[in-house]
């Protein structure tokens, strides 16, 4: 079991012994030691495991096998975690945590530049994701196993040394980082544990120091240089010019110890310079570091909560120690019933939130963080006052934030009303009231048994106890632990009222649970529900800028593909136990960590809830043994990856996808069975499973009402993904029921996808000729697959894959290559560019507009040189005899030899169409370009462009980019619908040509596309963060600018017209003359003299006179108007014109309708 402890010199000191002398011994085990092995050395590490949530697939596999490897030999682990942070810790966790950040953002920079290699190998770099992340999911396997554990109080290498120290019989031995030679072990330390070579590694201390020639203090001191877990590396062993062989080595830190005078005090201010630039107060850090070492926390043998060398403490102990929470808690904290998050901010009075595996970039997740999650936060803390000392009880706790240093919240836990304990101890059902419930066919202590529970009137009179005096220890068992505790969550997060009454969100989640295909999706549906009370389970806050974002069709089916996969980022994919290739998605990936937030905060809540039980005395508490089994049951402990929302969104991608009928000759069959994610185990019944869960929320939501903002989004599940259909078949015999004669022609309306159950079609039905007609876009069924050749139509039990032939597909000018015709295309004598891709490859996808177009620019010479394209995920045998390994992959073809050569130039339309040209001599033909209204802005031009008297809508993209070439056409519409406004300017900037570079560095852009606004006088940007559609795009620019623009370039009806006039149009008709309202219009007028509404102000005033004249002017004049706009042929600025002069017309002509309708009442 190799371990990078990233020393060189300590590895190169570790001994051996053979692995027989620890048979039949206990062996004490660092457990973040033992698990970040998994997470960083090959076979168990997963490069792309922080691109996908942090949750590994396949560690488990691995983790057995290596406990199966310890059992075998004879040996017993016993693991210990560590728990509440070390003074220290938190500040070098949040700076790593911020240097992994960097490095995945880098990391995505290659996916995004379709080097899916290079972004793999970055990924796996980054060290985002560490093994206290994963520290619930390895206890639950060590209780499966029925290993022992224990969670330390701080510091798990301090309770392993004073385990090892006592000599005790729990422990023969230690295993785990160097860091335990800082303390007083007994005299071997284990590194490694070699089962195949029968050998274990170890480092020996006396023999370690004596090598480097020091005693145990000038030892300490120089591997404190080196960096722990709670101090970062004395700077100046980082610099080259120092140390030039990096990395340092603990041999390093000694050397220079020495040098100054084997003295901190004396090292510190020889690099007094270099400290304070980087780390000025190291040297206090320092000394809190040494004294926490000194003074370590640890659990004694009898239980009770110990101070090492209590008698030497300094007065200012609580300064290197922290703040000492009640031994009690302490107890709770040993036996994992809760975590170290919450008691971490108690001890240093404390929280830091650090940035989420995507970066945190979002206003929605910011906003999650600092305010929306705190009162959760502060009702947590709340349940654990009343068993803090007084001091903890008056002071506020402090959030600080990995974005910005200088931003904090302060969290007031004493202010929380009603108070949290209160509420919860109205919830005190004992066993046998729990074991009455046998009507209720559920599991106690699952959401469903909790909800229907309160739909028993009698059981729910029976809960309140708000005048009964507490019964101690009237709650015993573990079921009835987890039933109260979830009980008391549901009342604080007001799924239930006071009245232990359901509330009306209680009763959507209700309606979900008894929806739901199966009872392992309760804890998602709750989660699920969480989300939408902070409204942010919708389909807004698309971020089309990051990768991965939905490609679905029109913005209606991109809203709706965008919301169910984030509600199936809330399940887990069933995954074979090996990592996970397929494509990946930064926009899930950003709702992953909004998913996470949340789930932490009900996790701190929910074991809050269940230890105030314990420490109110309304559970039982002496001789429990099941501590670590009600911890393992309690909801929100276990993260999942995006995997599951990546193949639902890449499959309703994929579904809208038109495909040839000779593709679907070839490969409808076994298509879905390995397609997208290449180890899913079961990937049809997942994607059911996920509709089906989608529709269960669905249930809920809809009868929430206006409480949920995106109903429409919502509803729109049934239109577009169920639609309605249509077939007319030559009946076989046994057609619906034998009803039909044998050979006639039968026809059905279904509502899609449940065709089986609408048109009694046999599932078994060996199949009939058909023409099929269908109006429904239709992605998913549970039962029935269409594989559908020209008109053939076979039914089998599997997945309907309708609407690929229905979808109406334009001609494509590449060639689609199958075996049986490939040697006849590509060896026919004349040159051929072949690609060879995979439907689900994104790379693929955003390639094939390029290659698209660059076949079409050598359609004339089609004699001369063939583009072909090959679906290699089901031609398999073409990919295998041409060597395919990855996608794309682009082979140029003579004509004559049957040796291909690799293209590996760049997968733009110049550089493929360079190759062609160079390779035969035909040169492209290209269509002319249309004229452009987009204005392209440059280094040169951009701040010449800004901060003028013009509002500037600006688009940053990439050539490579596939959004980009999505957006180019809509911002051309837009660009056009914007022409005739001479206030207005819609532009782009090629941010990634060199000419350009510049300024999309000094603009802060570092995703594509990212849409900015600059208003008129400004050279601020402000960031788009909407939907992409021209309405979208139209929308939001004329909210800005004061525009009235509609797509094709027209004005919409509130063009022209002022509401200041509103109040003396009303006048007219009244007691007051046409001549005193000319002159009150007149003032008004006036007064918008140096606006941009000028010259329809002047309108209203001349309208006014005119009616003083004649009051049917203004029917007359607008008839007139509305005449010449339908004959057209009007030039753009006399139709815009005449477009507001009606509208002001229509003001008045309204008016005057009502005075009519008035005097005929």
């Amino acid at each position: 079991m190799p371990h990078p402890d990233g020393d060189s010199y300590l590895e190169s000191q570790n001994l051996s012994q053979p692995i027989a002398e620890y048979r039949d011994a206990p062996i004490a085990v660092h457990a973040s030691y033992y698990l970040q092995k998994f997470l960083d050395t090959p076979p168990s590490a997963e490069p792309l495991l922080s691109a996908i949530g942090g949750f590994p697939l396949a560690i488990r596999i691995h983790i057995n096998a290596d406990l199966d490897q310890w059992q075998k030999h004879g040996i017993t682990p016993r693991f210990y975690f560590d728990g509440q942070a070390t003074v220290g810790l938190e500040e070098v966790a949040m700076k790593d945590a911020k240097s992994s950040m960097e490095k995945s953002n880098a990391a995505w920079q290659p996916y995004y530049q379709n080097q899916p290699t290079e972004a793999v190998i970055a990924f796996g770099k980054t060290g985002s994701v560490k093994a206290n992340h994963l520290q619930r999911y390895f206890q639950q396997i060590l209780i499966e196993r029925g290993l022992t554990f224990e969670v330390a109080p701080y510091s798990a290498c301090a309770q392993m040394a004073y385990i090892d120290s006592k000599d005790l019989d729990c422990a023969v031995g230690i295993m785990g980082p160097p860091e335990l030679l800082l303390y007083n072990i007994n005299e071997s330390l284990i590194t490694e544990i070699d089962f195949e070579k029968g050998l274990v590694y170890g480092l020996v201390k006396t023999q370690l120091l004596k090598k480097l020639n020091v005693n145990e203090e000038t030892f300490i001191d120089s591997y404190l240089m080196t960096g722990t877990p709670s101090l970062q590396p004395f700077p100046a062993l980082n610099d080259p010019a120092v140390v030039p062989k990096q990395p340092f080595t603990i041999l390093d830190a000694v050397n220079m110890y020495r040098t100054a005078g084997k003295s901190i005090a004396n090292l510190c201010e020889t690099w007094s310079e270099a400290l304070q630039k980087q780390d000025p107060n190291w040297q206090d850090k320092y000394q809190k570091c040494r004294m926490a070492i000194k003074h370590a926390v640890i659990l004694s043998t009898n239980g009770t909560l110990e101070v090492m060398k209590f008698n030497e403490l300094s007065g200012d102990h609580h300064e290197y120690i922290g703040l000492q929470l009640a031994s009690e808690i302490y107890h709770y904290q040993s036996k994992a019933l809760v975590g170290p998050r919450v008691l971490n901010s108690l001890g240093s009075l404390r929280m830091y939130v650090y940035p989420p595996l995507d970066g945190g970039e979002s206003d929605e997740y910011r906003k999650l963080v600092t305010q929306q999650l705190v009162p959760i936060q502060e009702q947590t803390i709340a349940l654990y006052a009343s068993r803090l000392h007084r001091a903890f009880q008056h002071k506020n706790i402090e959030m600080k934030f990995w974005y910005d240093d200088k931003k904090t919240v302060k969290m007031s836990h004493q202010d929380v009303t009603p108070a949290p304990d209160r509420q919860a101890a109205t919830w005190r059902v004992d066993d046998e009231t729990i074991q009455s419930l046998k009507d209720v066919k559920a599991q106690p202590g699952s959401i469903g048994f909790a909800l229907k529970a309160l739909e028993d009137e009698n059981f729910r009179k029976a809960t309140l106890k708000k005048d009964t005096p507490a019964k101690p220890g009237s709650i015993v068992s573990t079921e009835s632990v987890v039933a109260n505790t979830l009980w008391r969550f549901l009342h604080l997060r007001e799924y239930i009222n006071d009245e232990h009454k359901l509330t009306d969100w209680g009763s959507a989640l209700a309606t979900t649970v008894r929806a739901l295909p199966t009872p392992n999706q309760e804890e998602a549906a709750l989660l699920a529900f969480e989300l939408l009370r902070h409204d942010i389970l919708n389909a807004r806050n698309r971020h089309d800028e990051w990768i991965g974002g939905p490609n679905m069709g029109n913005d209606e089916q991109n809203k709706l593909c965008l919301l169910i996969a984030r509600c199936a980022c809330l399940l887990k994919l069933r995954h074979k136990e090996i990592g996970f290739t397929g494509p990946l998605s930064k926009n899930l990936l950003a709702h992953h960590s909004i998913i996470t937030a949340v789930r932490e905060c009900d996790r701190d809540l929910i074991e809050a809830v269940a230890a105030s039980m314990f420490i109110s005395s309304h559970a039982e508490r002496k001789n429990r043994t099941d501590w670590e089994k009600i911890g393992a049951s309690l909801l929100f402990g276990e993260d999942i990856s995006i995997a599951f929302g990546i193949t639902v969104k890449t499959y309703l991608d994929e579904q809208h996808q038109g495909h040839s009928s000779a593709e679907l000759k070839a490969r409808e069959k076994s298509r879905y069975e390995k397609w997208p994610i290449a180890h899913a185990e079961d990937i049809l019944g997942d994607l059911e499973l996920a509709f089906k869960f989608f529709d269960s929320l669905h249930a809920g939501v809809k009868s929430l009402g206006a409480k949920v903002e995106d109903q429409d989004v919502w509803e729109t599940r049934h239109k577009v993904l169920y639609g309605t259909g249509y077939c007319r078949a030559r009946a076989l015999p046994g057609w619906n029921n034998g009803t039909a004669p044998s050979g006639a022609m039968v026809s059905k309306s279904y509502l899609a996808p449940y065709a089986p159950y609408k048109t009694d079609l046999p599932p078994e039905s060996p199949g009939c000729e058909s023409v099929i007609t269908r109006t429904f876009y239709n992605p998913l069924s549970p039962t029935i697959t269409f594989h559908l050749e020209l008109f053939k139509m076979i039914f089998t039990k599997g997945f309907v894959l309708a609407g690929l032939a229905a979808v109406a597909v334009a001609k494509s000018a590449v060639i689609d290559l199958i075996p049986d015709n490939f040697d006849k295309i590509v060896l026919s004598g004349k040159p051929a560019l072949v690609e060879f891709f995979a439907p689900w490859c994104g790379h693929c996808k955003t390639l094939a507009p390029v290659y698209e177009e660059l076949a079409q620019a050598f359609e004339f010479a089609s004699d001369k040189v063939s583009v072909a394209k090959v679906d290699a995920d089901a031609e398999k045998s073409l990919g295998k005899r041409f060597g395919i390994q990855g996608f794309p992959t682009i082979k140029y073809f003579d004509g004559k030899s049957k040796d291909p050569q690799d293209y590996s130039g760049g997968r733009d339309l110049e550089s493929l169409t360079k190759f062609i040209t160079d390779k035969t001599g035909i040169k492209p033909r290209k269509a002319k370009a249309p004229a452009s209204d987009v204005v392209f802005l440059t280094d040169a031009n951009f701040k010449e462009a800004i901060g003028g008297d013009k509002d500037v809508l600006v688009a940053f993209t990439a050539p490579w980019c596939g959004h980009c070439k999505t957006l180019a056409p809509i911002w051309e519409e837009v660009a056009t619908d914007f022409a005739a406004e001479s206030s207005v300017v819609v532009a782009k900037v090629d941010a990634d040509a060199e000419n350009s570079k510049l300024t999309a560095a000094l603009e802060g852009v570092s995703s594509y596309p990212t849409i900015k606004f600059y208003p008129r006088g400004s050279t601020e940007g402000v960031a788009y963060s909407g939907g992409r559609s021209e309405n979208d795009l139209l929308e939001f620019l004329n909210a800005k600018a004061g525009t009235h623009r509609t797509p094709g370039g027209g004005l919409d009806a509130r063009a022209g017209i002022i509401d200041a006039f509103d109040k003396v149009i009303k006048k007219l008709g009244g007691t007051t003359n046409v001549a005193e309202i000319t002159a009150e219009a007149t003032k008004i007028a006036q007064e918008l003299q140096d606006t941009a509404e000028k010259k329809y102000a002047e309108y209203y005033v001349k309208v006014f006179a005119k009616l003083s004249e004649s009051k049917e002017y203004a029917a007359k004049e607008l008839a007139r108007l509305q005449g010449l706009l339908n004959k057209g042929n009007l030039a753009k600025v006399k139709e815009d014109e005449m477009t507001a002069k009606s509208n002001i017309l229509k003001t008045f002509e309204e008016k005057e309708q009502e005075k009519k309708a008035h005097e005929e009442l």
